[in-house]
């Protein structure tokens, strides 16, 4: 059924990818596209937090070279996600991702309220998909444009278009592509705080950070008040802490 498969790109999410190979078929229903990477045709696929990965290893992830843990890893927010877990409840959600039930997002939420945030829209950036486009003759979606509170490019500083396109929790195959994206507004200015953000998430996505559990996080601060001359025999020093903080 798929003869060819362009990608995935970097940074470029598996819905986008599984979008624009769908996009290149013709003849098949979406049911039949499901059937034949999932041997479903009813799977529905969580939006940010993917399931029945090690299924698409198989029909399409060998093809291209990536195993089921490349595509957690590379093509879905499973990196942003897991660094705010504990070991353990990370490694249940890329289980969960990797079978065919869709109980991932079960095990995790974005911090988001609907009703106070406004709905959320997919966003991209006008100067890579010029270049995009420019290069390769199609554009595609990046992960880290989409990570709640990023409002800017990491790549050019520049605020993010928001697109058309409101992703419900589930979507089935019905994933828009990047290329039919149009801008209903652009994001505020960012600020230095906004940038510094981007790029740190864009780090994250990049490098993969161990889960940052309780002890690890207690183990940073006391490193970091180490460094910083704040303790004494082990101490914190409050009165010099409460001084140069506040």
């Amino acid at each position: 059924m798929i003869s060819y498969i362009a990608g995935p790109h970097e940074d470029e999410p598996l819905f986008g990818m599984l979008a624009r190979t769908y996009e290149g078929l013709i003849g098949p229903s979406r049911s039949q596209f499901a059937q034949h990477l999932f041997g479903n045709p009813r799977l529905v696929i969580p939006f940010d937090f993917p399931c029945g990965i090690e299924a698409l290893e198989k029909t399409i992830g060998r093809r291209v070279g990536l195993t089921a843990d490349d595509l957690i890893r590379h093509h879905t927010m499973y990196p942003i996600a897991a660094f705010l877990m504990s070991a353990e409840r990370a490694e249940r959600v890329k289980v969960a991702m990797r079978g065919s039930r869709a109980v991932a997002m079960n095990l995790i939420k974005w911090q988001r309220e609907p009703a106070r945030d406004g709905p959320r829209h997919l966003n991209f950036c006008a100067k890579c998909r010029a270049g995009d486009l420019r290069r390769v003759g199609h554009t595609w979606w990046r992960r880290v444009q989409q990570v709640p509170g990023v409002v800017c490019c990491p790549y050019h500083a520049e605020p993010l278009e928001v697109s058309q396109f409101v992703p419900g929790q589930f979507w089935k195959f019905d994933y828009p592509v990047a290329d039919d994206a149009v801008s209903i507004r652009r994001a505020p200015p960012p600020d230095g705080i906004d940038v510094t953000y981007a790029r740190d998430v864009q780090w994250m996505l990049r490098n993969q950070p161990r889960p940052i559990d309780a002890d690890r996080l207690r183990m940073l601060y006391h490193e970091q008040l180490d460094r910083r001359g704040l303790l004494r025999s082990g101490q914190l020093q409050r009165t010099e802490f409460l001084h140069r903080f506040y």
